[in-house]
């Protein structure tokens, strides 16, 4: 296994503060057979410059991007594109992985593997939290949010509640391509990657905290805020018009075809989100529109 190659890809943004640790904690990992994209959204402090010096340093990191190219999510876009490996793991700027982060995640990927065949595989985990200086908060972030990590190996829940954090991903090169390019209405990256892996394959769950992940107050999605920050975008006046005009689209099975025909989901799993919508989950798509971006 130590042979497998493995891309770590990286979205920075004005990160000089918490950087060098998580870039040490990557490049520390007990599995060395690594590759580090970096997309920087154009920082305005010494985030560059600090990426440079690793660049300088180790092979393994390449800055493939300095220019602003619109956000978090068209970051990790133009890091992914650069990727080769059959194994892609996604990194924020600001947290610590556990020595093993990479080893654990990889050997679970292959078994997965194994098992499921010539799929597309998404595997994740929990998070500790912790804060800016990296002193514990909880050990565990689904139990700290009050979320079951395991719903989201279902599409209905995954699109209802999905919980897939992004900074534990690791997804299979098929998985990747099914997902790339991001669809231009997807506004959280690891959403998509998620229901599009569960579109045509599986995704497994790895009951073990292997991030630190740290709170502060830049940090934008962060594990305590994140039913806040569902919840601010469901008051908040303009979001709430739009699902409002979209609950009028929807209304039909029409407006769904549409909505998710768009969206360029297979034929099985909108007949899937149909069911979830209509008979299990009757306002499943006020959520799923607003992580979504649907119009």
């Amino acid at each position: 296994m130590k042979n497998v190659l493995v891309d770590i890809v990286l979205a920075s943004y004005n990160g000089e503060k918490y950087i060098s640790e998580q870039l040490d904690s990557i490049l520390n990992q007990s599995h060395k057979n690594i590759q580090l994209y970096i997309s920087d959204d154009g920082s305005s402090d010494t985030t560059v410059n600090i990426i440079n010096e690793y660049v300088r340093k180790d092979s393994r990191v390449h800055l493939i991007n300095m220019e602003r190219v619109g956000g978090v999510i068209k970051n990790f876009e133009t890091a992914l594109e650069y990727t080769t490996a059959n194994y892609i793991m996604l990194s924020d700027q600001d947290d610590f992985w556990e020595y093993n982060k990479i080893e654990k995640q990889l050997n679970a990927m292959l078994t997965e593997e194994r098992k499921a065949g010539n799929v597309a595989v998404l595997g994740y985990t929990d998070l500790a939290l912790v804060d800016d200086k990296l002193q514990p908060i909880s050990r565990s972030f689904y139990r700290a949010a009050g979320l079951n990590p395991e719903r989201n190996l279902h599409y209905c829940n995954l699109s209802w509640m999905g919980s897939v954090m992004g900074c534990t991903i690791i997804m299979n090169r098929k998985a990747l391509d099914n997902a790339i390019p991001f669809h231009p209405q997807v506004i959280m990256h690891d959403h998509w990657l998620a229901m599009k892996t569960l579109e045509i394959g599986h995704l497994f769950y790895i009951d073990e905290s292997l991030i630190q992940y740290r709170q502060h107050s830049k940090n934008v999605s962060g594990g305590l805020g994140y039913r806040k920050s569902i919840l601010k975008k469901i008051l908040d006046t303009d979001a709430y018009k739009k699902i409002i005009e979209r609950a009028k689209i929807v209304s039909s099975m029409h407006g769904l075809d549409s909505f998710y025909k768009r969206l360029k989901f297979s034929k099985n799993i909108i007949a899937g989100f149909k069911y979830c919508e209509t008979v299990k989950y009757p306002f499943l798509f006020l959520f799923f529109f607003i992580t979504l971006g649907g119009k």
